[in-house]
C-alpha cells in the first residue's frame, strides 16, 4: 500500500511515493509525509480521505479508508510568524487557512486552549484578519502570516 504524491512548487514538481503499509498509527503517517513530501502531511491526509475531519493522532493506518492513492497537488509556501520565531511550510493550495493555524499551533507547540484564541493575520501582527474557512490559493511568492493574540479594534472596541 502506498500514496503517490506529485507536488508542484513554484520552484519546481518533486514526485514522492510514501508506502504506508508499515506505518502503524496517523501521525507517523503525517509526520512521514511532512518529511518526504516536504509539505503538511495532514493536509494531505485530508485530500486523499476527501474528509476534513481530524483523525485521531494514534488511530491506525489499517483503518483509514483512501479515496485516493495518487495525488497531483500544486504548493503554496507559507511562512508563518509567532513571537520571535518563524518557520516556512508548504501547503496544497486547495487547503484551508484553518489548517495553517492548526500546523502553526502544533509547531510551535502551544496549548489546544491558547490556540484558539490566537488569529491568523497576512502579511504582519496587525495585517488583515484572514477568512479561515478559505482556500490558500495559488501565490507568486511565499506568503508571509503572523499567529497573534486578537487585539481592540482599530475604533478602540474590543472585539
Amino acid at each position: 500500500m502506498k500514496l503517490e504524491l506529485d507536488v508542484i512548487r513554484i520552484d519546481g514538481s518533486r514526485a514522492v511515493t510514501i508506502a504506508y503499509a508499515d506505518i502503524a498509527q496517523v501521525d507517523q503517517l503525517i509526520a512521514c509525509i511532512d518529511e518526504r513530501g516536504e509539505i503538511d502531511g495532514g493536509s494531505i491526509l485530508s485530500l486523499a480521505l476527501e474528509s476534513e475531519t481530524t483523525l485521531p493522532p494514534t488511530m491506525p493506518v489499517k483503518d483509514l479508508q483512501f479515496k485516493h492513492t495518487s495525488l497531483k497537488v500544486h504548493a503554496a509556501c507559507v511562512e508563518v510568524h509567532f513571537e520571535s520565531e518563524e518557520h516556512r511550510q508548504h501547503f496544497p493550495v486547495e487547503a484551508r487557512w484553518s489548517r495553517v493555524h492548526r500546523w502553526a499551533c502544533r509547531h510551535f507547540t502551544i496549548a489546544h486552549d491558547a490556540c484558539a484564541n490566537l488569529e491568523l493575520r497576512l502579511g504582519s501582527q496587525d495585517g488583515p484578519l484572514l477568512n479561515e474557512r478559505k482556500e490558500i490559493g495559488r501565490h507568486p511568492d511565499c506568503v508571509v502570516v503572523w499567529l497573534v493574540k486578537p487585539g481592540p479594534e482599530p475604533n478602540g472596541a474590543a472585539r
